[in-house]
C-alpha cells in the first residue's frame, strides 16, 4: 500500500493592526486532511535568540501544522519585524500582543489554545497564562527566572568580554551603568530599565497558574 501523501500546510504572513504600530506575525494554517487538535500561539525568545532560532521555529511550526495544528508565530513589539525600536519593548506590551494574537486565533475556532515559549518566551508564556487560560503550555528551554536571564543577556557585552581600563567588569557593574544612563547597550540590543526591571521581577515560582497541562 502506498504511504498517503504528506500536504505542505499553508504559511500567510500577514501584520496585526496593535497599540503601538503593527506586529508582523505567520500563520500556519492546519493540514485540512487530518482532525484538527487546535491551535497554537508562538512565544518567541529574548533578543539574538530570536534571530538564531528563526529557522527551527519555522520548521517547528510547519510540523505542528501537519499534525492538524493551527500555528501563529508574532513577532512583539520592539522585536523582529514588528513595528518599534528593541529599547521601547515593555513586558506588559508583549503580554497584550499575545493576547490580541490569542484572540485572533479564537475568532477562527481553532479549538484549545497551547501556548509554546521558548526561552524567555516560556517565562512569557507562564506569565500570561492566567489570562489567556491555554488548556496547554509547551515550555523549550525555558528560564524560570527573569533575572538569570537579564544575567546572561549582559555577559553577552562587550565591555565585559573585552574591558577597557575602567570599563564594567560584573553584571551587577553593568547594572549600575544601567540604572544612571536609563539604557545599555549589549551586543547590537539597547534595553530599557522598565523592561529590565518587569523580566527581572519575572519568577516562574511566583506565578499562579490556572488549570493545564505543561510540558
Amino acid at each position: 500500500m502506498n504511504a498517503p501523501l504528506l500536504t505542505t500546510p499553508r504559511v500567510e504572513p500577514f501584520f496585526f493592526d496593535a497599540e503601538p504600530g503593527t506586529r508582523f506575525s505567520l500563520y500556519h494554517a492546519p493540514n485540512p486532511q487530518v482532525a484538527p487538535r487546535g491551535a497554537i500561539l508562538y512565544v518567541h525568545p529574548f533578543a539574538e535568540e530570536l534571530s538564531r532560532t528563526r529557522r527551527m521555529a519555522a520548521q517547528q511550526s510547519r510540523a505542528f501544522a501537519e499534525l492538524g495544528y493551527a500555528v501563529l508565530q508574532i513577532d512583539l513589539f520592539g522585536c523582529g519585524d514588528s513595528c518599534g525600536e528593541f529599547n521601547a519593548g515593555r513586558w506588559e506590551i508583549w503580554r497584550a500582543d499575545l493576547a490580541l494574537a490569542a484572540g485572533w486565533l479564537a475568532e477562527r475556532d481553532s479549538g484549545p489554545l497551547t501556548l509554546w515559549g521558548l526561552r524567555l518566551g516560556g517565562l512569557l508564556a507562564l506569565d500570561a497564562a492566567a489570562v489567556l487560560k491555554p488548556r496547554r503550555l509547551l515550555l523549550w528551554q525555558p528560564y524560570l527566572s527573569g533575572r538569570t536571564c537579564i544575567n546572561q543577556f549582559l555577559r553577552l557585552s562587550e565591555q565585559l568580554r573585552d574591558p577597557a581600563p575602567g570599563a564594567p567588569r560584573s553584571t551587577s557593574a553593568l547594572r549600575a551603568q544601567l540604572a544612571v544612563h536609563g539604557m545599555i547597550e549589549v551586543a547590537g540590543y539597547e534595553v530599557a530599565v522598565p523592561l529590565v526591571k518587569a523580566i527581572d521581577a519575572c519568577d516562574a515560582a511566583s506565578i499562579a497558574l490556572p488549570p493545564c497541562s505543561v510540558h
